[in-house]
């Protein structure tokens, strides 16, 4: 997953890719552009999310640890969301 964590969007060089044997893929222009939208993943997401069976990744912080959360989601330190807490 690639992203614009520290400023412009990332953007894998596709020979550099390839010699780590990995696939570079929109992920986000595929669902944008999917036939009748996103609805039903939606709606599945949901349903596992309810059951317990989709859990979000959530890294928290604790409010007097804000740099520290910052410094880690501009070093790409993190996955998924990053959270403060009071």
């Amino acid at each position: 997953v690639y992203g614009s964590a520290a400023g412009e969007w990332f953007f894998p060089a596709e020979e550099e890719a390839a010699a780590r044997g990995v696939t570079v893929i929109d992920g986000i222009g595929r669902l944008l552009g999917r036939a009748g939208g996103f609805g039903d993943l939606q709606a599945k997401a949901l349903a596992a999310a309810a059951d317990g069976s989709l859990r979000p990744a959530v890294q928290a912080f604790p409010l007097a640890r804000a740099t520290e959360a910052h410094e880690a989601l501009e070093s790409r330190n993190t996955m998924g969301k990053v959270i403060l807490v009071p």
